[in-house]
């Protein structure tokens, strides 16, 4: 993790370091959120104890730092959060899970010439996983499979992209990325993946375009079971896409964008029992599995005046997360509206559905693993002043998990519903250019 923190923060140095003096803004807001959380702990239906609801109160400032009119852009953004839960149904004390959250983002784009691009992100997260989003600075870590605490999730991710155009209708690009997750507990597998992809495309018309692009991603996961007899499982996944690409622009209001291709997934899987006495003796057991699936990413916009909608689609190998030391093949989609009723009234709506099943592994005493998710979500913002919103948002979500396997017999459904909302006050300070 602590390569995680020094890739951002280099990142983020240099981003600074190269820019220009000129066209630099400072952004600063604090928001207040008083809201109700139905199952803090995100605990099963049924289980003991029982799903506890509770209020809660934020405090979560963000500085921003942006420069969007130099030949090197950038945009980046750190957000605390200060959140104090306070128990309503009398089965949690709200300090025992009340704490800070930590979020920081950074985009970057350089243009050395009119045909070479460069770009880039980099973000980090240390966030307990009772939150289900966090603000616009980015997503919480994938949810785990299994039911949570004051529990907290480490995240470091980045990515360099490089793009040249060899003709106004012939560009190559490449990609490295990096992302390394980690769980507190020791039986939530950590995950670290590094994916590298190289592609071209072709512009048939000024309107359509199409792409093939090759891409390799080798994940390490880890996680570990017991007490007297600790047993530890080790993942290592290699998966190869090929995916062909054609995005075509209908007319100004209207782009869809899909790509598809095939996936080969290469796992090993190593499972120590390790004796937690002076004298360990550890027994080592070593399996490989192969699968195949199709890779799949599919966007489309449809834009007018004072909004956007947005649906896409998405399917990919991802880490295990939660109870399980496997890769997983995620399927997830989602719809986006944003509109925006007059210059003080704004409206957000969106939800989606995702499905995350584990490759074919020995982990975790070969359990196979499936969790699907559904929410729906809306805001509505008023633009009380130039530099004061009050906003109002509500959310509801439900997730399944099964957990199964034929020999021993096993299987085991679980299923958690969560509503929330909450009403906020934001002040915006004037921005600062320097």
């Amino acid at each position: 993790m602590v390569r995680a923190r020094l890739c951002a923060i280099m990142g983020l140095c240099l981003m600074l370091q190269a820019a220009s003096t000129e066209a630099r803004e400072v952004e600063f807001f604090i928001e207040n959120r008083l809201g109700m959380d139905s199952n803090i702990f995100r605990r099963a239906e049924g289980a003991s104890p029982s799903p506890a609801k509770s209020g809660f109160y934020e405090l979560s400032p963000r500085i921003s730092v942006r420069d969007e009119q130099d030949a090197l852009t950038y945009d980046v953004r750190y957000q605390p959060t200060y959140e104090h839960f306070f128990a309503t149904d009398g089965q949690a004390d709200g300090a025992d899970v009340s704490g800070l959250d930590h979020s920081a983002r950074g985009d970057f784009r350089w243009q050395p010439s009119q045909r070479t691009t460069v770009s880039g992100d980099g973000s980090f997260y240390r966030n307990r996983r009772l939150r289900q989003n966090f603000r616009d600075v980015g997503p919480v870590p994938d949810a785990a499979i299994d039911s949570s605490d004051n529990e907290r999730i480490q995240r470091g991710r980045g990515s360099v992209n490089f793009s040249h155009s060899m003709s106004p209708r012939f560009s190559a690009q490449t990609s490295y990325s990096y992302d390394n997750m980690d769980f507190n507990r020791r039986e939530f597998s950590d995950s670290e993946s590094h994916t590298a992809s190289i592609g071209m495309n072709y512009a048939v018309s000024p309107k359509t375009t199409f792409g093939l692009t090759g891409s390799a991603r080798f994940r390490e996961s880890r996680a570990s079971v017991g007490d007297v007899l600790l047993t530890e499982f080790r993942s290592r996944t290699r998966t190869i896409d090929l995916s062909f690409t054609v995005s075509h622009q209908f007319s100004e209001r209207v782009e869809l964008s899909i790509s598809v291709g095939p996936s080969f997934i290469n796992t090993e899987d190593e499972q120590s029992n390790i004796p937690t006495n002076p004298n360990p003796d550890t027994s080592d057991l070593v399996q490989y599995s192969a699968d195949q699936s199709i890779f799949a990413v599919v966007s489309g916009v449809y834009r007018w005046k004072n909004g956007n909608a947005k649906v896409g689609y998405t399917r990919s190998e991802a880490g295990g997360g939660g109870g399980t030391s496997a890769a997983s093949i995620v399927d997830d989609i989602s719809v986006n509206l944003y509109h925006r009723l007059d210059r003080d009234w704004t409206v957000r709506l969106g939800g989606g559905w995702n499905n995350r099943s584990s490759v074919s592994s020995n982990a975790f005493f070969g359990l196979d693993t499936r969790v699907e998710r559904v929410y729906v979500r809306g805001s509505i913002e008023r633009r009380l002043t130039p530099r004061v919103a009050l906003i109002a948002s509500a959310r509801w979500s439900n997730q399944t998990a099964d957990q199964f396997r034929f020999l021993p017999r096993f299987d085991r459904t679980t299923e958690s519903a969560i509503t929330s909302g909450y009403l906020s006050l934001r002040y915006t300070f004037e921005p600062r250019i320097f």
